[in-house]
C-alpha cells in the first residue's frame, strides 16, 4: 500500500489532487516501484476501469468520486516529482468532501496485492504473498446478513497459510484455503 498527501485542493469545484504513487520511494510495506511500474500501474488502473472503484479507506465500496484527471509527472513539473502517478478526483459525496476539508482524508492510498516472481523452467510466474479483501456477505438462521475482513499469507510454495477473518456479529472463521471460509455453522466465499 502505498499513501501520499493531497497537493492541490480546489473548494469551489470539490477537487481533490496528488500524487497516487512516486516512483523510488519506499511504501507502506516498504516496497518501491520504478518509473515504468508506475506508468503500467497507472495505466493499467484506467484501461482495466479501476477508476470506476474509488473508495474510501480501502472499503472496497465505490464512493461516487470521479476521477477527472490521472497522468505521469513530467519532467519539470513543478508540484509533483518526475515519473509519479497523479490523479485528480471530484469529491461528489457530502460527507466525504467535509471529511477532506476536516483533513480526516488528506491523501490518496493505492491498494494492491503484494507477490513475488518465481522462475520455473525459466518462465517467471508471479506468486501471491498476501490478498486483503472480505468475504461475501452471508445470512443464516442465526446471524444477520454480514461480511468479515480478511487477510490471508501464502507459504514459498503458494500455500494458504491458515488464519482467521476479521470478528463481526461476535464470531469469525478460520481460513484455510482460497475459496472459502472453513465450514462452521456456516461459511463465506472469499472476495479479493
Amino acid at each position: 500500500m502505498h499513501f501520499s498527501k493531497i497537493l492541490i485542493k480546489n473548494e469551489a469545484e470539490h477537487f481533490v489532487m496528488g500524487e497516487v504513487y512516486v516512483p523510488l520511494s519506499a511504501d507502506t510495506d516498504d516496497d518501491f516501484l520504478l518509473k515504468e511500474d508506475v506508468r503500467k500501474m497507472a495505466w493499467n488502473f484506467l484501461a482495466k476501469g479501476r477508476h470506476l472503484q474509488i473508495d474510501t479507506g480501502h472499503d472496497l465500496i465505490p464512493n461516487g468520486c470521479v476521477v477527472v484527471e490521472s497522468f505521469i509527472a513530467r519532467k519539470g513539473d513543478p508540484e509533483f516529482k518526475e515519473g509519479s502517478w497523479v490523479m485528480g478526483v471530484q469529491v461528489t459525496d457530502p460527507d466525504i468532501w467535509n471529511a477532506v476539508q476536516k483533513g480526516e482524508l488528506n491523501g490518496f492510498s493505492f491498494w494492491s496485492q503484494d507477490y513475488n516472481v518465481v522462475t520455473i523452467d525459466n518462465v517467471p510466474i508471479r506468486q501471491i504473498t498476501k490478498l486483503e479483501g472480505q468475504t461475501e456477505l452471508t445470512k443464516t438462521e442465526i446471524y444477520a446478513e454480514h461480511d468479515h475482513d480478511l487477510a490471508m499469507s501464502f507459504d514459498d510454495d503458494g500455500r494458504v497459510i491458515p488464519t482467521f477473518t476479521g470478528e463481526r456479529l461476535n464470531h469469525r472463521h478460520k481460513v484455510s484455503k482460497t475459496t472459502a471460509t472453513d465450514l462452521s455453522d456456516h461459511a463465506h466465499r472469499l472476495v479479493y
